[in-house]
């Protein structure tokens, strides 16, 4: 019994096999291969209906999509720096806050460099070798603020040092 059982399943499987090897490649149904062979310029109105209708219509076109598209954004490559005044040379950590003057309209400070040369500086001057900006000038101290790129594309990153009066000696 179970020899038959088997020959009537060898002969179905061999009929299935042989019906399906002799059939032509299924074509996809008509309407999707007209969609995907539409030209994307814009839909002619039917008749009676105005631009509107035309509009409303191709909103719901979506444009086609790059599956190996990057999502990386490539920026340009950074230009070398090159200092344009000498408290630019050097970076904040090494510059030397010696002086303030405050009593005036526009209070002045002088940073002195490591190789013990004094420069004056104001509000809105260039310091350090990240294109550092004095912000702002205190009875003690001079803050600069550092902008640099962050790493998602179009973030900005400022930080702001803090250059102070030594303490006097006792």
């Amino acid at each position: 019994m179970h020899k038959i059982f088997r020959g009537y399943i060898c002969l179905l499987a061999l009929i299935l096999l042989v019906i399906s090897c002799g059939k032509k490649e299924s074509k996809a149904p008509e309407g999707v291969v007209k969609r995907i062979h539409q030209p994307k310029a814009s839909i002619p109105p039917k008749p009676g209906e105005g631009a509107q209708a035309v509009m409303d219509r191709s909103f719901f076109q979506l444009p086609e999509r790059n599956p190996f598209r990057t999502y990386i954004v490539q920026s340009a490559p950074e230009e070398v720096f090159e200092p344009k005044i000498p408290l630019q040379r050097y970076e904040l950590s090494q510059l030397r806050l010696v002086a303030v003057v405050w009593g005036i309209p526009t209070p002045v400070g002088m940073i002195e460099t490591p190789d013990g040369k004094g420069y004056t500086v104001k509000r809105g001057d260039l310091v350090g070798n990240k294109n550092g900006r004095v912000v702002s000038i205190t009875e003690n101290s001079i803050v600069i603020e550092e902008k640099r790129k962050g790493f998602v594309p179009g973030d900005i990153k400022v930080s702001r040092f803090t250059l102070s009066l030594p303490l006097p000696k006792e």
